[in-house]
């Protein structure tokens, strides 16, 4: 527990910069060295780093489109449509040195990744300061699911998948999640002279601290079923890059969607 406290504050302390800077070439430099790492540890676990076309065509991926998702948004697109197309020619050159439902599962994999950090960037831009409700949904999301498990938690909310996961961690963390908007929205509002619905932040909530969960859980199965403990050993007792953001990848995607729809909060 101690190394867990100890890195988590090394890394929160390192990250903020990051956050406050996110205007420079920073943000997407340092989400482009993430992603890079991201797709390692991916390839990694699947024990797929033999497809060397696939993986250093992934890699170089990885280090693109977080900063063609600043400067050349539009071409992110087409990155990713690209690494969906040599899967395919993978697939079909390598159909005997490949199981096709490996090759398709990496591939898929990949995009979350690929898709998550590169939107991470573009949500940012979007929106300048409610981009950080990526980070306080899952933030939040993870301690309150951690102490109210801890404390109420007696039912297992997926066993066979995540067996110190409860039903009462999950809704203390959903819990904890809508409250940390309100205050995000009172704080924004008061010292920024935002106008942020607070009902709306309230309502968004439970989806992008489920959208978390979710993600941890499917990460989860995906290590489970290579055999695998963690991702990596990047963050000592946290584990790899993938590790710690498996939740906060599908937050953002999710929050990609609702800056579509900005109109509604």
């Amino acid at each position: 527990m101690l190394t867990r406290i100890i890195t988590a504050i090394i890394a929160l302390a390192a990250f903020f910069p990051v956050l406050y800077f996110s205007e420079t070439i920073t943000f997407p430099i340092t989400m482009a060295l993430l992603c890079v790492i991201g797709i390692y540890e991916l390839y990694v676990c699947m024990g797929m780093l033999k497809c060397r076309i696939m993986f250093w065509l992934s890699l170089v991926c990885a280090a693109a489109v977080p900063v063609l998702a600043r400067y050349f948004p539009n071409l992110v697109f087409a990155v990713l449509v690209l690494e969906m197309l040599a899967a395919l020619v993978i697939s079909v050159l390598n159909h005997k040195k490949y199981a096709i439902d490996l090759l398709t599962f990496t591939a898929f994999e990949a995009m979350v990744v690929l898709a998550g950090f590169s939107l991470m960037v573009i949500v940012r831009d979007r929106e300048p300061i409610r981009y950080l409700l990526i980070f306080v949904s899952a933030w939040t999301t993870d301690t309150f699911a951690y102490f109210s498990g801890l404390t109420f938690g007696r039912k297992k909310l997926c066993p066979e998948i995540s067996p110190k996961k409860t039903i009462a961690g999950a809704v203390g963390g959903t819990i904890g999640c809508i409250l940390s908007f309100i205050i995000f929205g009172i704080i924004c509002n008061g010292l920024l002279d935002k106008n942020y619905s607070l009902i709306m932040l309230a309502a968004i909530a439970p989806f992008l601290s489920a959208a978390g969960q979710l993600g941890d859980l499917a990460a989860s199965v995906v290590k489970r079923h290579y055999g695998k403990k963690d991702f990596g050993k990047m963050f000592p007792g946290h584990g790899g890059v993938l590790d710690r953001f498996d939740s906060i990848l599908p937050i953002t995607l999710l929050m990609f969607i609702l800056t579509e729809i900005s109109f509604i909060w």
